[in-house]
């Protein structure tokens, strides 16, 4: 009875044993379905080659479940069922991206289930997510070979111009082996060190002035600020108008009366001119009548002529003795005057 007693507990010791240590190689294994409440969803690829029936997949690198079957469809196409545990309901969309990965360097394959972006509905059972686009290795081994080849012809051709400017051909072996060259480009290079320093220095002094007028320092920048300067030169404006006004209206009247009096005398002119060509009157006698010119031309040689015999009488009469004492006395008069002044 005792025996039986400890065979049953040892048989139900040895169960419980087996149940932990295949519920513990279940969940290691990402499996689920059997103890956690799952949902089945599916993805579909051209080759899967690997991938077996309880891989694991991943969901940012965390294990959500197992691949449960794997299913050849219509044109080659495989189709893949995952079990995954239902929690990935909450935050899984989706447009969520699928594609086939390695475990580590060396390890089984696995699939990799990439977060989806934007708004989109989160999963549920029985859906179909779409394959990320993966780079095959084959594409890549030729894409490396490809740049192997171009890498070679490039070294290749970059020999060729070492080997050029080695031998002192060409224009960059001028310029490495000629020092002359060499002297003036590094005089070029100080030249424009010094002209790109002074259009920096220039620059800054344009900037600093735009930005005075910016702040409306200056005469420029008051003229740009100063809102009150167009109601100035307005007033000025008004000024200038009314000062030239009432300068210009007396000027304007002088002008018109000015303009009257010149045609007055315009007219009176012409009445003389008139008076000349018809011979009327003493000037028109004088043009016309040539004795009546000679008599007075005679006339005025006959005063000349007397007036010179007065002076020359006048003279004669200062210097008569009867007469001398008095033109003496007149002069020292005349002296006395000047002293005074």
């Amino acid at each position: 009875m005792n025996n039986s007693n400890g065979n049953i507990k040892l048989g139900i010791f040895v169960i419980l044993i087996s149940m932990i240590f295949t519920f513990v190689i279940y969940k290691v294994s990402g499996g689920g379905g059997l103890l956690n409440n799952s949902i089945t969803i599916y993805a579909e690829f051209d080759h899967a080659e690997g991938l077996l029936k309880g891989s694991n997949v991943r969901y940012t690198g965390v294990n959500i479940g197992r691949v449960t079957d794997i299913e050849l469809k219509a044109g080659n196409v495989l189709r893949v069922s995952m079990s995954l545990d239902r929690d990935v309901e909450k935050y899984m969309k989706s447009n969520a991206k699928v594609d086939i990965n390695t475990n580590g360097l060396v390890g089984n394959m696995i699939v990799n289930i990439t977060p989806g972006s934007g708004d989109a509905p989160l999963v549920k059972e029985g859906d179909l997510l779409k394959r990320k686009e993966n780079i095959e290795l084959s594409d890549m081994l030729g894409t490396l070979s490809t740049t192997n080849d171009m890498i070679s012809q490039i070294t290749e051709s970059l020999l060729q111009i070492t080997d050029k400017i080695n031998n002192g051909s060409g224009a960059i072996s001028l310029l490495i082996n000629d020092e002359t060259l060499s002297k003036n480009l590094k005089t070029t290079t100080r030249n424009l060190a010094i002209t790109t320093k002074n259009i920096k220095s220039s620059t800054d002094s344009i900037n600093h002035m735009i930005s005075n007028v910016a702040e409306g320092n200056g005469n420029l920048g008051y003229l740009f600020k100063d809102n009150s300067l167009r109601t100035e030169m307005a007033q000025l404006s008004d000024n200038l108008d009314s000062l030239i006004n009432n300068r210009s209206e007396p000027i304007m009247k002088n002008l018109e009366l000015s303009s009257e009096a010149i045609a007055n005398t315009s007219k009176k002119l012409e009445s003389i001119v008139e008076d000349i060509e018809s011979n009327e009157g003493l000037i028109g006698t004088v043009m016309r009548d040539t004795t009546l010119t000679q008599d007075l031309k005679n006339t005025i040689n006959n005063l000349n002529s007397g007036t010179q015999k007065f002076d020359e009488s006048m003279e004669a009469l200062q210097h008569h003795w009867l007469l001398r004492g008095f033109f003496k006395k007149k002069e020292k008069e005349a002296k006395k005057a000047k002293e005074k002044k």
